[in-house]
Formats: structure tokens, sequence, C-alpha cells
């Protein structure tokens, strides 16, 4: 009789312990089928034949959810068949992407963007639940600009990146030269650039906007300025909230951060520095990697995640600049003279915020 109380309680005791633990487990997310059509086709709007395509789930991530490709026809389509979540809001769809080629084929990427300005990863709504969607990709020659980068004293600088926002394309130049060339922007459509010049530890970004007419010619003169910075300086302890953003690795903002000056006039872009941070990358006597704490000029600024060509970094520097005030909407920061001003960062949320506030 013992025994048998004994196993009674026992059982009790475990399903005491087991009832919870099964609610603990969410039931798996729903699924929606949706066929996605891609039309490719030329600057003259032919279709471009046998161009691969690729449609993602989750589009601000570098390592995707979702992930399908296909191959345009003879018209110029591909129809895709995809799963997306019952919650998902967002699909990105790409022509010639990385994520269509592999080392077999890694030649014909090459010489499919040796020809064509391919435009970078497209974000589509998809929150309306439809169950097919068609969208177009433009494809256009290539134009060139030769850029000359220079301080705020007219000196040419080196140490410049450069990218486009909207076009794979970017160039680095490690040393002063009077000009370098910068391939491989569309034809007749508009372009905004976004460089980075090297004065002293802090990387100084700088804009260039070109127009249809401009970017209509083969080779476009440019000559871009690094903005000048304060020597009167603050210090930053930027910290990341690492338990918040542990499901934010994967995406293309974690890397960098973005300050905005609340008149859009400086922008600063720091590194992350491991786990911790983001810092300035620097070098020890030993002529290893090394960080240190960033400084910027004093005043109020806007954070957003990644450079700031990564899209909600744009598109929060441009509502700036056209005199918008995100106070209340953006996570902000006051630099103060002479002072450390210690920051937790939330990468997501900056992220989200931008999002809430100007959309995808």
């Amino acid at each position: 009789m013992r025994r048998i109380l004994t196993f009674i309680l026992t059982a009790i005791m475990l399903m005491a312990v087991v009832r919870p633990a099964k609610a603990q487990f969410p039931p798996p997310e729903r699924l929606r089928t949706l066929d996605v059509t891609i039309h490719v086709r030329d600057h003259e709007g032919r279709p471009v034949p046998d161009m691969p395509v690729t449609v993602t789930t989750r589009w601000w991530d570098l390592l995707f959810d979702g992930e399908w490709n296909g191959l345009t026809n003879e018209q110029g389509d591909a129809t895709i068949r995809i799963d997306v979540k019952r919650h998902e809001s967002h699909i990105r769809i790409q022509a010639a992407g990385y994520e269509a080629f592999n080392t077999d084929n890694w030649s014909e990427f090459e010489a499919i963007h040796a020809r064509w300005a391919v435009p970078r990863a497209t974000p589509v709504d998809i929150s309306d639940g439809t169950p097919t969607l068609r969208r177009t990709i433009a494809l256009h020659p290539k134009a060139a600009i030769q850029a000359r980068i220079t301080d705020a004293e007219g000196s040419t600088i080196g140490n410049v990146h450069m990218a486009s926002a909207t076009i794979f394309a970017f160039v680095n130049q490690d040393t002063p030269v009077e000009s370098f060339r910068f391939d491989g922007l569309a034809r007749g459509v508009p372009h905004t650039l976004v460089g980075f010049g090297c004065l002293g530890k802090n990387p100084h970004p700088f804009i260039i906007e070109l127009d249809e007419t401009q970017s209509s010619a083969d080779i476009v003169e440019i000559t871009a300025t690094v903005p000048e910075y304060s020597e009167t300086t603050a210090v930053l302890d930027l910290r990341i909230d690492s338990i918040r953003n542990s499901i934010y690795e994967r995406r293309q903002g974690n890397q960098f951060l973005t300050l905005i000056s609340e008149d859009g006039a400086l922008v600063y872009c720091f590194p992350r520095e491991y786990e911790e941070r983001f810092a300035l990358e620097t070098r020890d006597g030993n002529g290893n990697l090394a960080y240190t704490q960033p400084t910027v000029a004093p005043g109020r600024y806007f954070l957003a995640p990644g450079l700031l060509h990564y899209e909600p970094a744009m598109k929060l520097y441009k509502y700036i600049r056209s005199g918008n005030d995100p106070t209340g909407s953006i996570t902000e920061l006051t630099a103060i003279a002479g002072q450390t001003v210690e920051t937790l960062i939330d990468l997501e949320r900056l992220e989200e915020e931008i999002i809430e506030l100007l959309g995808l």
C-alpha cells in the first residue's frame, strides 16, 4: 500500500511539473501562400530573359527566414510561390542578388553586374493579405562619376569609402588622389551616394545627390567636401543592450550606429565593438586593433541603426534634412562639451521607431 501511495504521489508531482512546462512552447506559426511574379525589363521596356531573381522574407536580415530563387522566361517574368508567416508585413525582391549565385555560377553574377546597374533589394508591402502580386525591376546601362573628395580647406583626402543607396556600387580609395572613378551607377535615374572620409580618428560622412540629367552623362565630374567638425567635443559611452538585442544579431543594422544632429548638418557613424558597445576603431602601439570611446561635437542627436546608406538611417537623415523634427518618435541623446554621456543602445527599437515613423 505504501508503494502504491508513493507511486501516486510521485505521478502527481510529475504532472504538476510537466504541465506548466508544456504551456511554455508556443503553437507553430501559421503560414499563407503567396505567388510573386517579378518582371525584369531594361531601360527601354524590353523584357530581360534568363535573369536570376530572388524573394526573401524579413528583408532586413543578412540571414533570411525564407529564400526562394527563380529565372525569368522570354517575357521577362518569373513567378515564385512562397510561404510567409501570417503576421509578415513585407518581403524583399531582388534581381541578380548574391543569394541566387554560388561558386559554380559566380562568373554569371559578374557578367550581369558588368553589363547592368542592378538595383538593391526592394521591400514590398504584403500586409493586405493578397494571394498574388506582381512587381517590375528595371535594369539600366551603367554610368560613372569622377569624384574628388576634399577636406574643409580643399585638400584632397584618402581613406574614402563611397556606396550607392540604391544600386550595387561602392568604392574604397585609401590614398589621396586628384580624383577616382566610381562605376556602376544606373544611367538616367537619380542617385544618393553616401561617402565616408576619415579625418583624424572619426569617419565623417558626406552626401552626393545626382539627378537624372547628371547621371545621363558618360562620366559625371563631382567634387564633394567632408564637413568640418568642431574640435570641442563630448565623449560618448554607447553601450549595447545585449539581452534585448540577442534576436537582432543577423540584421544589417547591427554592426554600426549612426548619430544625426537635429539639423542634419553633422552625422557620425561608429562601428560595433564585439557585444559591448559602439566605439572607434584604432591601433595600439603594436599595430593591433583596439577601440576607444567616440567623441562628437556638443549638441542634440537622433540615433539610427547601421551606416548612413542603410535604408532606415537614410530615411531618417532625409526626413531631418527636409526640416522635420522627429522629437518624441526617435531615440535621442544630448552631448555636452567636456562630459561623458552614457547611453544604452537598443538596436532593434531604433529600427522599429524609424519604421513606425516613416515606413519602409
